[in-house]
């Protein structure tokens, strides 16, 4: 997936607007305040540990900055055994906890089910 975002996304790399990186959530390898914003697809629900994992992109992304995810309602109650709503209140209460001031959860109508998009703002250190 890393090959092909960089390959349609080459002249925002070259222009130097965008940066693509392969990481652990709990272990991005760039400074602190690095990014203007995220996004993760499909993978949210998956990473460990996850208070680290919102910690540490809290930490990578600027003041105010965004991250936003999006995943299916069935990979969220596949990978964790949680109702998606149980789901993102642990979510909400963790990234409250971890350098985050506002997280909204939206559902989106999907190809196979229903979309869920969590939106995090990052707030002051």
């Amino acid at each position: 997936m890393v090959a092909e975002t960089r390959r349609r996304n080459h002249r925002q790399i070259a222009e130097g607007r965008m940066s693509v990186h392969l990481a652990a959530a709990h272990a991005v390898p760039c400074d602190s305040d690095y990014f203007d914003g995220a996004v993760a697809v499909h993978s949210i629900q998956l990473w460990e540990p996850m208070a680290a994992s919102l910690g540490e992109v809290a930490r990578v992304l600027h003041r105010s900055a965004k991250l936003v995810t999006i995943t299916h309602d069935w990979a969220v109650q596949r990978s964790t055994g949680r109702k998606v709503e149980d789901w993102f209140d642990w979510i909400e209460s963790l990234a409250l906890a971890h350098g985050f001031v506002e997280v909204t959860m939206q559902h989106a109508a999907a190809d196979k089910g229903t979309a869920v998009v969590v939106s995090f703002t990052r707030g002051e250190r």
